[in-house]
């Protein structure tokens, strides 16, 4: 018998760590919100410190976290985090002998240093089932803010947001995509889900009264939009909390946090999407196993551990080059060279 929060209709994105760890380029992250935007196209010397700026923020958020756990005995979850993007696969192009460096990651969902590469993970399925929602309307759900966040919780949401599905309200929404978030206002959580729906038509004002009812009277705010433009993606491509709030919070509320949200899918597809699984299946172990391409066109690579490279890089060459073998010099003009200082 299946947990009560299981739906058979789901089909969910793995987002946990993988093992063997993967060796994908970099992603470059979004300074929205962060630091000022430039006026005029950035050089690519700019972009680079803008990038160097914004990891270093995030590992100092990161950091802040971590401190933060070992001061309520999660020194576990402690370790993990500081452990992150700190050792480094070294990766040299067979082609052109150009080096890049791959850090090892946590793959968690509060670790500041690894949101940005689920996220950009969560994008590329996005891209993917997006192109089979022919009329998709983006439809936010909210219940009202609780003192406490327990797993119990999030799993009585997603079970609000099943029960929903299954209602003949719903019986034309043919299928779609969703995500899940928190927020911490004051002293409350906040839990709230973007679903991106195929549907020819959803009653705004008939969505809250279900809503409403099928929460028992928690459902706050619903919220019912157009997506044939891009603006979904930035809603359902989300981390389920940003890492600096994250390390704005005590750290009672991050183990709240890491508590609540430990093993939960954040991402999950259902309804007619269901049936397309397989597809996506091979689809995404395609993108998973794909290997970086160098700006050689090379794709062919040695991997290194980083003192396994270092060893390599400083590894002497010989004290004398050997001298290159005599050869014949004919030239019709060499006789008239040929003088007491430099015999023959």
């Amino acid at each position: 018998m299946q947990p009560e929060s299981f739906q058979p209709d789901e089909i969910l994105l793995d987002e946990g760590p993988e093992t063997p760890p993967r060796f994908d380029s970099p992603v470059s992250l979004e300074d929205r919100g962060v630091t000022s935007q430039p006026t005029d196209s950035p050089s690519e010397a700019n972009r680079e410190w803008y990038q160097q700026l914004i990891w270093s923020k995030a590992t100092i958020c990161k950091n802040s976290i971590a401190a933060k756990l070992r001061t309520i005995g999660r020194l576990d979850d402690a370790v993990t985090l500081e452990k992150c993007h700190t050792v480094y696969t070294i990766a040299q192009c067979r082609g052109c002998s150009r080096v890049n460096k791959f850090p090892n990651r946590c793959d968690n969902k509060h670790c500041p240093e690894c949101q940005p590469r689920l996220a950009h993970d969560r994008e590329k399925a996005v891209e993917f089932w997006v192109d089979r929602v022919g009329q998709p309307k983006l439809v936010t759900l909210t219940a009202k803010n609780s003192r406490e966040l327990t797993r119990g919780h999030v799993d009585e949401f997603m079970r609000w947001f099943g029960n929903l599905r299954r209602r003949k309200f719903a019986s034309n929404w043919l299928g779609g995509f969703w995500s899940l978030e928190v927020t911490k206002e004051a002293n409350d959580w906040h839990l709230h889900l973007h679903a991106l729906i195929n549907a020819r038509w959803i009653d705004q004002a008939e969505l809250s009264n279900v809503w409403r009812e099928i929460t028992n009277g928690l459902g706050y705010i619903v919220d019912v939009r157009d997506a044939r433009r891009d603006d979904y993606r930035r809603k359902v491509k989300k981390y389920a909390v940003k890492g600096s709030q994250l390390a704005a919070w005590t750290p009672t509320e991050i183990g709240t946090f890491i508590d609540a949200f430990d093993g939960k899918r954040c991402f999950g597809v259902f309804g007619s999407l269901y049936k397309q699984r397989a597809e996506f299946g091979v689809w995404w172990k395609q993108i998973r196993k794909s290997k970086p391409v160098c700006e050689c066109g090379c794709c062919d690579v040695w991997y290194f551990t980083e003192s396994e490279f270092l060893e390599r890089d400083l590894r002497p060459t010989p004290d004398k080059v050997p001298e290159p073998p005599a050869s014949n010099f004919n030239h019709p003009e060499f006789p008239s060279l040929v003088t007491p200082s430099f015999p023959k």
